[in-house]
């Protein structure tokens, strides 16, 4: 990969944040990073999870979108732990959190995770692994200018 190309993404995020997880989708195929979000790219007459396991696969980065709602998603668990997943299977880094508040910053959210984890419901620590990056802010995303900024700063490191 030359300084020049970008990565592709699959987009994991709640239908809650649609409308960011879209302008952000659009605003990178604009910038000519390759992206795969559910609400572009599911097939009809395909099993769901098949085709976001296949994604999660073929991407070369899980683009997780950290709010209060993602991060009590089912389905984005599953998602982040099959990114870990393949992280391990080719030691390469796959997840790349990004956050639109900081809910997966609380204290609530430990205190999910632990329940969640003692009552078998989630197979492993992802709250504390996705914790463990450095999460770019787009909380303000909503303002052109800090947006952009964002968008600039998370281009270059998906180079």
């Amino acid at each position: 990969m030359s300084d020049t190309e970008f990565r592709s993404c699959f987009i994991s995020y709640a239908h809650a944040n649609d409308v960011f997880a879209k302008k952000l989708h659009d605003d990178l195929e604009a910038h000519g990073v390759s992206c795969w979000m559910d609400f572009y790219d599911m097939g009809g007459g395909q099993f769901w999870r098949a085709q976001i396991q296949k994604a999660i696969k073929n991407y070369d980065k899980l683009l997780l979108v950290c709010s209060g709602q993602s991060m009590l998603s089912a389905e984005v668990a599953n998602e982040i732990v099959a990114a870990i997943e393949r992280e391990r299977e080719n030691n390469a880094r796959k997840l790349f959190p990004i956050r639109i508040d900081d809910f997966i910053l609380s204290k609530d959210i430990l205190l999910i995770a632990d329940a969640k984890l003692d009552a078998d419901e989630w197979p492993e620590d992802w709250v504390r692994y996705v914790r463990a990056f450095h999460i770019p802010d787009f909380r303000q995303w909503q303002d052109l200018v800090a947006y952009q900024k964002a968008l600039t700063d998370l281009l270059r490191d998906l180079k």
